[in-house]
């Protein structure tokens, strides 16, 4: 009886850490799909050379989904003797969008995007110039290793503390928090290495 009691006291508070358990991996399982289908190269008659995820805290409603996108080719635009595009979603036509996923109801939400700097700290938001409103990760074939790019820019240098960082950019982490952040449980963080590895942290970014 006693046990019944509180499990049901700490109830609400655990359907929220589970399911942000959950946002955590689909987020995680995203990024992988696109280094699957980028690399390997789900192409429909050559009109993709790779895929990625974008996101972003600009506002709050973009803040509470990601998109992922299919990366089209540009004419003429070889590397290595392969037609690729220019690694970012158009925000202009739409016409790369493949899927949205839209995150729970309930405050669940994108709180941070950060870079890898240049001693493999992540530097997050506010912290970088300029700061971090959209984040970009993609992978073009025939390559596994992600290409990082910040704010919709694959030309843009972000500096910490007046110290540029490195480019391309050796890494990428995502915190996704509820309502009740920073309590433990409601601040989670998937980060992407440089080498490709995926990996989900029960903490935040930095």
């Amino acid at each position: 009886g006693m046990m019944s009691m509180i499990l049901l006291w700490n109830y609400p508070d655990s359907n929220v850490r589970i399911k942000m358990v959950n946002l955590t991996q689909t987020v995680a399982l995203l990024i992988r799909e696109v280094q699957i289908r980028g690399s390997a190269i789900d192409s429909k008659n050559g009109e993709f050379a790779g895929y990625g995820l974008h996101l972003s805290i600009a506002t709050e409603a973009s803040s509470t989904e990601i998109i992922l996108f299919g990366d089209k080719t540009i004419p003429d635009n070889y590397v290595n003797g392969i037609l690729v595009g220019d690694g970012l979603m158009s925000t202009s036509t739409n016409d790369e969008i493949r899927s949205i996923t839209t995150f729970p109801t309930g405050g669940y939400r994108i709180s941070k995007l950060c870079i890898a700097s240049n001693n493999g700290a992540f530097n997050c938001n506010t912290s970088t110039t300029p700061e971090i409103e959209t984040l970009t990760i993609a992978f073009v074939r025939p390559n596994s290793q992600p290409r990082i790019y910040v704010n919709d820019d694959v030309d843009l240098v972000v500096s910490v503390a007046s110290t540029t960082l490195d480019t391309p950019y050796t890494g990428a982490c995502i915190e996704l928090s509820t309502l009740r952040a920073p309590l433990p449980g409601h601040v989670r963080s998937v980060r992407v290495e440089g080498a490709g590895f995926i990996t989900t942290k029960i903490s935040g970014c930095e």
